[in-house]
C-alpha cells in the first residue's frame, strides 16, 4: 500500500511539474496590429504620386516654373480636368500617366487647396 501511494505521490509530482505545478505561467499574447481606418482621399494621393506638389507645392502655392497658384484658382472642374489632361504652357499633360478616373480625383482635390 505504501509503495502504491509513493507511486502515486510521484505520478502526480511529475504530472505537476510537467504542467507547471502552481508557478504562474508566462502568458504568450499575440499582438496583431489594429487596423486603423482613415479617410484617404484619393486625389491627395494621386496628387503626390505624380509629383504635382514639385511645381504647385504640396498647399498648392508654389508656383515653380510659372505653376499656377491653386489655392486662389478660379477655374471650373471641367478646366481643370482639361489642363490636367493635355497640360498647358510649362505644364505637361499626365493623360497617358494617369487613367481618367486620377485625373479626376486631383481636379476635385485642388477645391480643398483653396483658401477658404
Amino acid at each position: 500500500m505504501k509503495n502504491n501511494l509513493l507511486v502515486i505521490f510521484a505520478l502526480l509530482s511529475v504530472g505537476l511539474w510537467a504542467c507547471g505545478g502552481n508557478e504562474k505561467k508566462a502568458e504568450t499574447t499575440i499582438k496583431t496590429p489594429q487596423k486603423t481606418v482613415a479617410k484617404v482621399n484619393p486625389g491627395k494621393s494621386v496628387y503626390r504620386k505624380a509629383a504635382c506638389g514639385s511645381c504647385h507645392g504640396t498647399d498648392g502655392k508654389k508656383g515653380m516654373y510659372q505653376a499656377s497658384d491653386l489655392s486662389t484658382t478660379t477655374m471650373t472642374m471641367e478646366e481643370r480636368t482639361e489642363i490636367i489632361a493635355n497640360g498647358k504652357g510649362n505644364m505637361n499633360a499626365f493623360k497617358d500617366v494617369l487613367s481618367p478616373k486620377e485625373i479626376s480625383q486631383v481636379a476635385q482635390y485642388i477645391d480643398q487647396l483653396k483658401e477658404k
